[in-house]
């Protein structure tokens, strides 16, 4: 796709999401939007709750219940992509540029309420690693009082989204967060055992330039 044809996916993308276009029935309890899709809504405080759930019957782990349940959604959203290709941007998936893919995941997390994404390529290649940035998190806002990384669920949604358009074992993690004083969260994407070896440097505090360094 060229740009003129990107810019007018994004913007029929747009139209699919804004509120607008949902449909609203009062008897059924249910939100619609035009692609037959369900949606929810969901205050912080909801968010709030589900913490405080996971917090008390797993401890620590809610951050691996959260994450899983993230890869999963990420599954499911990339598969939303897949169906509704046609309607959403007037091309077959497989048709559709890098650029038009990426500028409407972001403009999903955007409308959804995830968060504002920026996604950077410019390492997938010669590191095999892609880096994130969200700007107003939600579960940074809904989970502030921790000053702690919080983002798990939106780590394991980019890792499931990407593991399945590459078709490759990979994993995410957030490195930094607005709650430790960070500019944004920053999650960084790559095979899982890289990951997985850089967990506890992560855990321990390090910035981001010392993680880049384990992973180059």
């Amino acid at each position: 796709m060229n740009a003129k044809e990107t810019a007018s996916a994004t913007e029929r993308f747009e139209g699919l999401l804004a509120i607008e276009a949902l449909s609203f029935d009062l008897y059924e309890g249910t939100v619609v939007d035009p692609t037959d899709t369900r949606t929810i809504f969901l205050a912080t405080d909801i968010l709030r709750g589900i913490h405080a759930a996971l917090s008390y019957e797993a401890g620590d782990a809610w951050k691996v219940v959260l994450y899983r349940s993230g890869f999963l959604w990420g599954q499911k959203t990339l598969r939303y992509f897949v169906r509704q290709s046609q309607g959403a941007f007037g091309a077959k998936f497989e048709q559709l540029g890098v650029d038009a893919f990426l500028g409407n995941l972001a403009t999903f997390m955007n409308h959804n309420g995830w968060g504002l994404l920026t996604i950077d390529l410019s390492d997938a290649i010669g590191r095999g690693v892609v880096r994130f940035e969200l700007r107003k998190s939600i579960f940074s806002e809904a989970l502030e009082d921790l000053r702690d990384r919080v983002d798990y669920l939106v780590a394991g949604m980019l890792a499931g989204v990407f593991s399945d358009l590459a078709r490759a074992d990979l994993a995410a993690i957030e490195i930094t967060s607005t709650l430790t004083g960070a500019p944004a969260s920053v999650f960084l994407l790559s095979a899982r055992s890289r990951i997985d070896a850089v967990r506890t440097l992560v855990d321990s505090g390090a910035g981001e330039a010392e993680v880049q360094e384990l992973l180059a």
